[in-house]
């Protein structure tokens, strides 16, 4: 029955680094389509997104034209921050998961007779890297 649990075990821990992997990989990848929308079509993706929402509230050109200005200067700076950005929020989400994860293994460790500390914490601190911590160990 024990093995049963450690292979239980090893099932959420595979689990929970592929839940991170996901993430990380997943916001590094929508952050990096924006990049590669280049400004230009930010620009003007933007500018017609602010003529659209302005011009149909006040029904005229200025109005559009301040949409268009405003969604233009959003829609560069989303693709031009896009990557660093989605790097960012992928390490972010990286460590919550990692961080609250982890804890529940110590406890699952703990439970079944695996808690051996020189091997655990030096795997959880690794963990916890920006960077190491999308490999699966």
């Amino acid at each position: 029955m024990k093995n049963l649990g450690r292979v239980v075990i090893m099932g959420v821990s595979v689990f929970i680094d592929l839940l991170k992997l996901f993430f990380f990989y997943g916001f590094l990848g929508v952050g990096t389509a924006l990049n590669f929308l280049t400004p230009v079509g930010g620009g003007v993706a933007g500018a017609l997104a602010g003529c659209y929402i302005n011009a149909s509230h006040s029904f005229d050109i200025i109005g559009c034209a301040v949409g268009a200005l405003g969604g233009g200067a959003i829609g560069v700076i989303a693709c031009t921050i896009g990557a660093p950005v989605g790097s960012i929020l992928g390490e972010i989400a990286d460590f919550c998961i990692g961080l609250l994860g982890g804890t529940g293994l110590l406890w699952l460790y703990f439970y079944n007779d695996m808690f051996y500390p020189t091997t655990i914490f030096g795997g959880f601190t690794a963990n916890l890297l920006p960077g190491i911590n999308v490999l699966p160990f």
